[in-house]
């Protein structure tokens, strides 16, 4: 029962950590892990400016050593990406964020291969114009439309879910990687943003259909862990490439219109007693 009441109170303080949640009296929560576990897991991903090392002590307490073995480690990653796309002039790089899990295989001291999935990767680019591929704002001779259209911006987002998987060469905290990667995109729309005599118009109409559905590329990662000592199970901080090898648009009878994303972000481990010791030195 002694040892009950801690683990309940380490669940308590993780969840407060993540919450930011004033310090107060919670409720035991004895036989109801295995219910808060799905949680924790979603509360993790799912927040990606919550303190990475409450986010992994709290995965860590609920599943423990069942994701972690000696030649095997799962975790989570969260990044910041700057999205950008090929053979449109004028277009810049747009900003936002990427998280998704990681499983990293053990395949001798200095190699690793790691598959990963993450859910939600960006694409896209800002600074497109009428007339670029896909852009699909037209011209309906109205004066006031016509001039913003002529000389609106257009942000173009899309969502991807990726699946990279990547051949690392370990040596000491350093990591490097290249590997592949195929998504399927799931969302996209286009922005139009314009100044006019009025104000600022705006206008926003969904591309998916004008898009193609799936994405492959090359993938490349640069990687330093924060605890060698810890191995797989250390927290590290990694950049990754994607460089996009497919035409994003449909019947697309120019240049080819490809992805490219610069990552920079957290690789942080989940579960094993490393991990937990990570997690208390974050804090």
């Amino acid at each position: 029962q002694q040892e009950e009441a801690r683990v309940d109170r380490s669940v308590c303080c993780s969840v407060r950590m993540i919450l930011g949640l004033p310090r107060t009296r919670f409720p035991r929560l004895g036989g109801m892990l295995r219910t808060l576990a799905p949680l924790g897991l979603a509360l993790a991903l799912l927040a990606p400016t919550a303190r990475p090392a409450a986010s992994q002590a709290l995965l860590a307490i609920l599943f423990g050593d069942k994701l972690s073995t000696e030649t095997f480690q799962m975790g989570m990653n969260i990044d910041l990406g700057w999205s950008g796309v090929s053979s449109i002039d004028g277009s810049s790089l747009k900003r936002a964020f990427s998280f998704g899990a990681y499983g990293e295989f053990k395949l001798s001291d200095h190699w690793r291969l790691q598959p990963e999935l993450t859910i939600k990767t960006p694409g896209g680019a800002q600074g497109l114009a009428y007339g670029d591929p896909a852009v699909p704002f037209e011209l309906i001779g109205d004066s006031l439309v016509d001039d913003a259209v002529l000389n609106g911006s257009v942000t173009r987002s899309a969502g991807y879910v990726s699946l990279p998987v990547l051949l690392k060469y370990v040596a000491g905290p350093i990591g490097i990687g290249a590997g592949g990667q195929v998504g399927y995109m799931t969302r996209a729309n286009d922005r139009l943003e314009s100044d006019v005599l009025q104000g600022q118009l705006q206008l926003e109409q969904d591309v998916t259909d004008a898009l193609n559905r799936w994405d492959g590329g090359l993938v490349f990662s640069l990687e330093y862990a924060l605890k060698p000592s810890l191995q797989m199970r250390s927290m590290r901080i990694n950049a990754k490439y994607y460089l996009g090898l497919a035409d994003t648009v449909k019947d697309n009878p120019g240049d080819a219109v490809k992805n490219s994303i610069l990552f920079v972000g957290l690789d942080i481990p989940v579960g094993g007693s490393g991990a937990a010791e990570s997690a208390t030195d974050g804090r």
